[in-house]
């Protein structure tokens, strides 16, 4: 079993007890994205692998929770029925952070819930971070952080975003619960990591020693079941 896993979206089919299996006979990990207009039809499913396969689950959330003025609550509650209570929910960051305690109130008492750097706002998150003090910080035993390097690596680039993750991972490494990992190719964003990036994750994950953090791979357009793919996400994971 590799110490790693994939995101992948929620798609109820009349075999996918079948595929689950098979999934978790090769991986530890899942990430399902659940989108909230067909969340309903995924929450039964989501209640098995959450029963079953105990804190290998996580859930990615609407990406925009944090920053909405009307928060969804009859798709939280009933993703908070259905999980249990060490559940990873992930939902990009927001620099106000006001819905963080409106979150957790709507999901009951089940889920912790990871904050994630977005795309394009690479700088807003890393400045956030950077200036948290013991009077205004957020996290605690149910908000945590969720750092995605590929998000990085896009707005940053290689070089910028090791230096980043060195003072990040210094700073704020007992916060952070799950790392996403995912390469730039010609502008291309979620790829399977390149020469060069193989290169620089080893170096980053070395560097770091994230032994008990999560590793979610969010590469689009490839068979993770692949011998390909497995074995370039199984050697970075042995860094």
């Amino acid at each position: 079993m590799l110490n790693f896993g994939f995101s992948a979206y929620m798609e109820v089919s009349e075999n996918i007890e079948e595929v689950i299996i098979k999934y978790f006979d090769l991986f530890e990990l899942l990430e399902l994205k659940i989108k909230q207009k067909n969340y309903i039809e995924s929450l039964i499913q989501i209640n098995k692998i959450s029963n079953q396969y105990k804190n290998s689950l996580s859930l990615h959330l609407e990406s925009d929770l944090l920053k909405r003025n009307k928060i969804p609550v009859k798709y939280l509650k009933s993703i908070g029925e259905n999980i249990n209570k060490n559940t990873k929910l992930i939902t990009h960051f927001n620099k106000k952070l006001s819905n963080i305690e409106k979150i957790l109130k709507n999901l009951g008492e089940n889920g912790v819930l990871l904050i994630e750097n977005e795309k394009n706002k690479s700088n807003e998150f890393i400045y956030f971070l950077n200036n948290l003090d013991n009077k205004n910080h957020v996290f605690n035993d149910r908000v945590k952080l969720c750092i995605d390097i590929g998000h990085l690596i896009f707005d940053l680039g290689y070089i910028q975003t090791e230096k980043n993750l060195k003072e990040i991972f210094k700073q704020h490494r007992e916060y952070i619960s799950e790392i996403h990992i995912h390469d730039v190719i010609n502008n291309n964003d979620h790829c399977l990591p390149s020469t060069e990036g193989i290169k620089f994750y080893k170096r980053i994950l070395s560097l770091l020693n994230l032994n008990s953090v999560r590793f979610i791979f969010e590469i689009k357009n490839i068979d993770i079941f692949s011998n390909e793919v497995i074995s370039v996400c199984e050697d970075l994971c042995k860094y």
